[in-house]
């Protein structure tokens, strides 16, 4: 759905760029994520080991490695991307505060993340120079992709979770395979009248590797393989096709930002709307913006 295969085909799988997962830790033992190692800004929490699940599910769907599992073949959407893992929500129902996740976002650029997924969101703010705000901000004019779930309170409109809600995030929502709108994506208007998402990408039972509580309740296997749905699963596509196409920019001496990226989704989406914005985001519409630049 959103040409990873294409990519793939072209030799691009998003090899050198850095993509920082900030959610709920890493699994130690995972089979998809290999030696993967993080940091935990998380109050009381200072193992980055993932309990609840959410964090390796995403992280999986962004850049797992191929892993033959008995339902097919699973694959993140870059799986040459570095990922960094950044645990900012914890005790093991995924809760966490703003001032972890700022914590988290900072650490992000210090290690030099290109892309910041943030599968996460709370109550929107008609401030526009919130802390969080303020943080996806200087985190673009850094030339940070910063991807953020829209939330998980639709079919009511005016339900957009923050930091979803900053103007500067690339704002994603779900769609199901049919692509369809989800029933429970957020849609805008922000607080702060803004048309969001930006984005949909798929989000409706997305297969994919799980840890903690997720694998406990919800895996479909002893692999830890769960089915689970939520715009923390389509946001996670969005940070993949980005990284593609992050890469493809770079062979082509470009280095891509977030207002190019929505540059291209105002060029070749459909008209920007609160349910779905430009509607979904694949490598061949961000490969067409690059090509032409």
């Amino acid at each position: 759905m959103v040409g990873a295969d294409i990519a793939e085909a072209e030799g691009i799988t998003g090899k050198g760029v850095k993509v920082a997962v900030l959610d709920t830790g890493i699994d130690a033992v995972s089979y998809q994520l290999p030696m993967a190692t993080g940091e935990s800004f998380v109050t009381g929490e200072p193992w980055p080991y993932d309990n609840n699940g959410h964090h390796t599910h995403v992280a999986s769907t962004i850049g797992g490695q191929p892993f033959r599992h008995p339902f097919g073949l699973l694959k993140g959407v870059a799986p040459g991307a570095e990922l960094i893992h950044i645990k900012v929500l914890g005790y093991g129902l995924g809760f966490g505060n703003m001032s972890d996740i700022l914590a988290g976002m900072q650490r992000a650029k210090e290690l030099g993340a290109k892309i910041i997924n943030m599968s996460l969101g709370g109550k929107d703010t008609d401030d526009p120079e919130a802390p969080e705000f303020r943080a996806v901000k200087q985190l673009t004019e850094a030339g940070i992709i910063v991807c953020i779930a829209v939330g998980n309170e639709g079919p009511k409109p005016g339900t957009v979770a923050s930091p979803g809600s900053a103007p500067d995030a690339l704002t994603v929502g779900a769609i199901d395979m049919r692509g369809n709108l989800a029933s429970f994506s957020s849609r805008g208007p922000t607080k702060l009248n803004l048309v969001k998402p930006d984005v949909v990408a798929p989000g409706v039972n997305i297969l994919s590797e799980s840890a903690g509580l997720i694998a406990a309740y919800r895996a479909v296997d002893t692999l830890k393989a769960a089915n689970i749905s939520g715009s923390s699963m389509a946001c996670p596509h969005c940070a993949g096709v980005v990284a593609l196409a992050v890469e493809l920019a770079r062979r082509r001496g470009i280095e891509l930002t977030t207002p190019m990226v929505k540059a291209a989704l105002e060029a070749f989406g459909k008209p920007k709307d609160n349910e779905t914005g430009w509607g979904l985001i694949t490598y061949p519409l961000l490969k067409r913006f690059i090509e032409g630049s």
